[in-house]
């Protein structure tokens, strides 16, 4: 027996439970120090990102009739050339209170509208009358604050 006690003598012998047990204890610090009586006072930026697309060629932004050349993208807007997409998420807290915030920039160039034929075709294809389209698509740039949530 080394005189420790079981629980630590067999974490040393099982190298990869005490790695576990080492990434745990340090996932749940900031818990076992509230448990501890410490403050719960904490701010934290939990990502930052930035995606960067070049598109060459005309894309397609009809994703009802036709299809799209960006999938999946919750809306986001995209054009011939450089498109962009940035944002950031974090929290904060005190004591009961907790406030988590998500914010995003877009940019996307402008697009330009659907040839006539193409709105003839719609019309034709799929029963549907075709809207009277400006010559372009003008897309701005876009910041967003995604909803924000404030628990207590």
């Amino acid at each position: 027996m080394t005189g420790k006690p079981a629980k630590e003598a067999n974490l040393e012998d099982d190298g990869e439970a005490s790695s576990i047990y080492d990434a745990l204890s340090q996932e749940f610090s900031n818990e076992r120090a509230l448990v501890d009586g410490e403050t719960n006072r904490n701010a934290q930026l939990e990502s930052v990102y930035s995606r960067v697309t070049g598109i060459s060629g005309r894309p397609l932004t009809d994703g009802y009739h036709f299809g799209q050349t960006i999938l999946n993208d919750f809306g986001r807007p995209f054009g011939v050339g450089f498109n962009t997409v940035d944002g950031f998420s974090g929290f904060a807290s005190e004591g009961p209170l907790i406030g988590y915030i998500r914010g995003e920039y877009q940019h996307a160039p402008s697009i330009p509208a659907p040839s006539a034929q193409a709105l003839q075709f719609i019309a034709t294809s799929f029963g549907s009358l075709p809207a009277s389209v400006a010559s372009s698509v003008f897309r701005p740039n876009k910041s967003q604050t995604a909803p924000a949530h404030s628990l207590r």
